[in-house]
């Protein structure tokens, strides 16, 4: 004997309930960190000295290589520090290449101690670009209150 299939009627999700559905998918997706912008073939990475930094100046120390790990030569360094707290002026330096894929910023100053947050923007003559965000924190002028 055959047995009979029963119809089944779904209903269509409205629009509204559709978008109430994505909202937890959404909110995840604009947590996501600090994850780098910009071309993933690029690698940045900063070094800070004295370690850690003291209010005043401090030298940055940047490689940018490619996933292989050969040096990037020519691209413009920007770095912008800010506090994690609202009420005072960024802090704007250019890095200088040193050759090999390193750029320094000599005498990057923090303006007061604290927990600092420096974004470094790299952008290559091609117009490949990266972004890095490094968190560190900043002591009281170390004794003798000067570079390393």
């Amino acid at each position: 004997m055959a047995r009979k299939r029963k119809s089944t009627i779904r209903p269509t999700p409205s629009p509204a309930g559709f978008r109430l559905l994505l909202l937890p998918f959404l909110i995840f997706a604009g947590c996501r960190g600090d994850v780098p912008p910009g071309d993933p073939g690029l690698l940045l990475e900063v070094a800070i000295s004295p370690t850690p930094p003291g209010v005043g100046p401090a030298r940055l120390i940047i490689t940018l290589r490619d996933t292989l790990g050969g040096p990037l030569e020519g691209a413009e360094i920007q770095v912008e520090g800010n506090m994690s707290h609202a009420g005072m002026t960024p802090v704007l330096d250019t890095a200088v290449a040193q050759g090999q894929g390193v750029y320094s910023v000599p005498d990057f100053t923090f303006t007061m101690a604290g927990e600092w947050f420096l974004t470094l923007i790299a952008t290559l003559p091609d117009g490949r670009s990266t972004q890095l965000r490094v968190r560190t924190d900043v002591v009281r002028p170390p004794p003798g209150g000067g570079l390393d």
